[in-house]
C-alpha cells in the first residue's frame, strides 16, 4: 500500500511511503503556494493519505492557526469528507475522512513509533531515529536505503504516514479469522 504523508506548516513536508517495500518512494517539501502542484503529481500515486492534524494544548497563536486552517484545505483538497470517524482502539488520535483520507495526531505517531520500538519516543529527533531503527539502522537513511534523503518537515510526513500503515496493518491482522 502505497501512503501519502503530509506534515502541514509554513513549510509542507510530503512523502511516499510503500508499506510493503518499507520504504520512502519520493519525499519533498513545499511551500503553501506551491503545494497544489506537489499534489496533483502524488496524488493519483497513493491509495491512502495521511495528514497530521494540528492539536493545540496551550496557546496556539497565529502560526497554529493557519496550520490548522491549512489541515482542513489538505483534507478537502486530497478527497475528504466533512466529517470524520475515528478509528477503533486508537482512541481518538487517527481520524478517516472518507474512504482515503485520515489525520494524525502527533501523539498517535508517537504511540505507534513506541510500540513498535519498545520504549518511548518523544520529540523530532526520537522520531527519526525510531523511523532509521525500524528500517535497519543508520544504513536506511544513506545512499540507496530505505529513507535516503529525507529531510526536516518530509520526517514527520514520513512518521505520520508510517504510523497510518501500522495502525491499519494491525486493525487488519485482528480482523483475520484464527
Amino acid at each position: 500500500m502505497i501512503i501519502l504523508g503530509i506534515d502541514p506548516g509554513k513549510a509542507i513536508g510530503l512523502c511516499l511511503y510503500d508499506t510493503d517495500a518499507r520504504r520512502v518512494v519520493v519525499a519533498q517539501s513545499a511551500e503553501a503556494a506551491t503545494v497544489n502542484d506537489a499534489l496533483h503529481r502524488l496524488l493519483p500515486a497513493c491509495d491512502l493519505v495521511c495528514i497530521e492534524r494540528p492539536r493545540v494544548y496551550g496557546m496556539g497563536g497565529n502560526e497554529m492557526a493557519d496550520t490548522i486552517e491549512q489541515c482542513g484545505w489538505l483534507i478537502r483538497r486530497c478527497g475528504g469528507m466533512p466529517v470524520a470517524a475515528t478509528l477503533d482502539g486508537a482512541r481518538g488520535a487517527f481520524l478517516c475522512w472518507g474512504d482515503r483520507v485520515y489525520t494524525c495526531e502527533r501523539r498517535g505517531a508517537l504511540k505507534a513509533l513506541s510500540d513498535a520500538i519498545g520504549s518511548d519516543v518523544r520529540k523530532d529527533a526520537g522520531v527519526w531515529a525510531a523511523l532509521v531503527t525500524l528500517h535497519g539502522g543508520e544504513q536506511a537513511a544513506k545512499k540507496g536505503g530505505p529513507l535516503h534523503g529525507v529531510r526536516a518537515h518530509e520526517r514527520a510526513a514520513l512518521a505520520v504516514a508510517w504510523s497510518l500503515g501500522k495502525v491499519l496493518g494491525d486493525k487488519w491482522l485482528q480482523s483475520l479469522p484464527m
